[in-house]
């Protein structure tokens, strides 16, 4: 099977061959894929990278064969050092991921989802009067709705009454410092593991594991002492703690599990409605279109409720070409392939690297 080439590729310079860009990065993949096709090879050393650019190959490649791709690639600085191993973003395939998995995906299955509805209706309201109060921070209400929504589904917590809230400062701060470990490239352990031993090089990782560790355990002991007085409302974390033995999470794994929920929901919930308010900005004709709807379906006299979904197909357009034009996570996350993976004539080996850029 090794006879079967790699996909396609920009020529090969010395040292590092032909590694990811170092800038524009989500910009530089998609003049490759223009260049060389729907999937695209770089070498980093002895790293294969394959870049995915198109919603065919993606849903050839990373649906049709998902079982191939659960795996991460191994992230030293941001997976082992940030987050030693619990944070199910960079969670390795394996038996902690698949306890992680299982213990997340009973609150986020589309009908336990539906139970979020009034809530996030209830926060929406809040954000549209916000808006016409104080239009110019409409970042920061987009900020203040996402944190408030996540905040509740995560701990039961009340909501914030604005982005100065301590515990939404520190868990933004927290959040930083995971994206800063993130940026592909950002520390060289990732290409020389040894650097991890060297005295004092990872003194920056480890106070800034120790910070997120320790507001993530407040964040359990909270709902944990709440569970006890009776007093503690519906949340992820109340049902991880009910649940604990059938889940086999240590305390630790729990916390930091809750705490990737946030991350997870917060920010990308806050760019997702920013982008929408640009491009609505951007584009007043296709805004005209979906106002137009609303007033049809819904009139002026009420607000519209999650009912109304179905009957707003212009307004669904208008998200789903959103995030088209300015996706969320430009480049998607990595994966790794545990087999080789065929596709149209080109092979991705075991344990390349694979991204599906978005972009």
């Amino acid at each position: 099977m090794n006879d079967i080439p790699l996909p396609p590729g920009p020529p090969a310079r010395w040292f590092w061959s032909n590694a990811l860009p170092a800038v524009n990065i989500a910009h530089a993949l998609a003049d490759l894929v223009r260049e060389y096709g729907p999937i695209v090879s770089l070498r980093q050393g002895s790293q294969v990278i394959v870049v995915i650019g198109s919603v065919e190959a993606a849903a050839d490649i990373m649906e049709k064969e998902g079982g191939s791709l659960v795996d991460r690639p191994r992230s030293i600085a941001a997976g082992e050092m940030l987050s030693k191993g619990m944070r199910i973003l960079m969670a390795r395939s394996g038996d902690r991921f698949r306890r992680l998995r299982k213990a997340v995906h009973t609150h986020l299955q589309p009908k336990v989802a539906e139970a979020y509805q009034d809530m996030q209706r209830e926060n929406a309201m809040i954000f549209i009067l916000d808006m016409l109060n104080d239009p110019k921070n409409h970042q920061k209400h987009a900020q203040r709705y996402a944190a408030s929504v996540i905040l509740r589904v995560a701990y039961g917590k009340s909501v914030p009454t604005s982005n100065a809230d301590p515990e939404v400062v520190r868990i933004h701060r927290v959040m930083e410092h995971f994206q800063v470990v993130m940026r592909p490239g950002a520390y060289l352990v990732d290409r020389v593991p040894l650097l991890r031993y060297w005295p004092g090089y990872g003194k920056q990782l480890a106070e800034w594991h120790h910070e997120e560790l320790e507001l993530y355990r407040h964040q359990l002991r909270r709902v944990d002492s709440e569970v006890d007085q009776n007093k503690a409302g519906p949340s992820f974390t109340k049902t991880l703690l009910e649940n604990a033995k059938e889940h086999q999470l240590s305390t630790d794994e729990m916390s930091y599990l809750a705490g990737s929920l946030f991350g997870a929901g917060s920010d990308t919930t806050a760019v997702s409605i920013t982008v929408a308010i640009m491009a609505a900005a951007c584009y007043p004709a296709a805004q005209a279109k979906v106002h137009e709807e609303l007033n049809m379906v819904i009139g002026s006299d009420r607000a519209p409720t999650f009912k109304d979904s179905g009957s707003l197909p212009q307004l669904h357009a208008f998200l789903l070409e959103t995030f088209r034009w300015r996706p969320v996570i430009r480049i998607g996350f990595p994966h790794r392939a545990t087999k080789d993976v065929f596709w149209r004539g080109y092979r991705i080996p075991e344990g390349a690297t694979v991204y599906g850029c978005h972009w």
